[in-house]
Order: C-alpha cells, then structure tokens, then sequence
C-alpha cells in the first residue's frame, strides 16, 4: 500500500480534468493505497456541488482544504461537510514532507 497526496486546485467548471483526477483518487482507494485530497483555489468550489469529490471522499479518501481559498470565495468552513479538514500551508507542507508520500498535483 502507497500513500498519495492529491493536489487539486482548479474546479470542474474550468476544466474536465478535474473528474479524471477524482476518478484517479477512487482507483487509487479501490486499488488499497491511501489516498489524501488537498483542495485548493478554485477547487474549494465544488465542496457544495461535486458528486465526484463526494464519491471519492465516500470511498475514504481524507480530505483537506485551504482555508485562504474558502475565505476569498465566501465559503463558510463551518459549513463544510463531516469529516473535511481546514488548513493552510503549514499542513500541505507538512504532508509534501511526509516520507513515502506521492504528491500529484493537478
């Protein structure tokens, strides 16, 4: 078992890719490797509406968000779905560091 970092900063809106990026998170869970999402950007945008970040997130994907990106786009992270971390750059930092992490960013 691996252990991925998966970066998104862009939304569904700006670029299909996104959901192939979601859909590399489910086969990655699916495959038994642990997978942790790190949104930021406009990517925090598809918290309320994403279907696919759902699913992935379902599937036990952790899940993060920059806290600077849901102040600057009005979202209220104590709105936020159960389970989504807010924080900032000290964390992603931190995760980028982890030995044995894969980062991915998209």
């Amino acid at each position: 078992m691996r252990s991925f970092l998966l970066i998104e900063s862009r939304s569904g809106l700006e670029s299909p890719d996104v959901g192939a990026f979601f859909n590399l998170a489910t086969s990655l869970l699916d495959a038994g490797h642990q997978v942790t999402l790190f949104l930021l950007q406009n990517a925090v945008l598809g918290l309320t509406e994403d279907v696919q970040l759902a699913g992935t997130m379902a599937k036990g994907a952790q899940t993060w968000v920059d806290r600077y990106s849901l102040e600057a786009r009005g979202i209220d992270a104590t709105r936020l779905a159960q389970g989504i971390k807010v924080g900032g750059p000290r964390q992603l930092v931190r995760m980028l560091m982890t030995p044995g992490v894969v980062p991915v960013w998209h």
